[in-house]
């Protein structure tokens, strides 16, 4: 179907719309954390919303990490030296 439509993978449907995300609004991100299944502390929220300034994908790194240490009930606060490793990725985003 692709070869017959002009497209060179037969995904073009899935993955052939690109959406460019700006920085979100306090309001916006804290909506995006306060939809996690397991409730972040305000002390989390207020790291999370600091570190990653914002940027939705950063904010997604963030998240993601503490929910993942939230649900292996690790009290500790290794979830935030990951996901600012993992952040260095795109360090480019806070310049």
């Amino acid at each position: 179907m692709a070869h017959n439509t002009g497209h060179s993978s037969p995904f073009f449907n899935i993955f052939g719309y690109t959406a460019y995300l700006q920085v979100l609004t306090h309001t916006e991100a804290r909506e995006l954390i306060a939809s996690s299944p397991i409730a972040f502390t305000d002390e989390d929220v207020e790291w999370i919303l600091t570190q990653s300034c914002c940027w939705p994908l950063l904010l997604q790194i963030l998240c993601s990490e503490r929910l993942f240490n939230l649900e292996e009930e690790e009290n500790d606060d290794n979830w935030r030296e990951e996901g600012l490793r993992q952040m260095k990725l795109f360090a480019h985003l806070l310049d």
